[in-house]
């Protein structure tokens, strides 16, 4: 993961993120991250970590299309 962005405030600190992640087939998942940390004295209070879903579903969903036409 590669951070490409970040941003702070009073309690709060984003991160924009994103990955490229080798698959066991040679594919690359890749995905877009957003990060949002709130602090409360000194110390994480919140984590909110949002990203492409659809993406993610799509790609996992072909992967395991994928394999199961590999077992046949």
């Amino acid at each position: 993961m590669s951070i490409s962005g970040a941003t702070a405030g009073e309690v709060r600190v984003a991160i924009e993120a994103g990955s490229a992640t080798p698959m066991a087939n040679g594919e690359i998942y890749r995905n877009s991250y957003h990060f949002l940390f709130v602090f409360n004295g000194g110390q994480i209070q919140a984590v909110r970590e949002y990203m492409d879903t659809a993406y993610a579903a799509a790609f996992f969903a072909r992967l395991s299309a994928a394999e199961q036409e590999d077992r046949k």
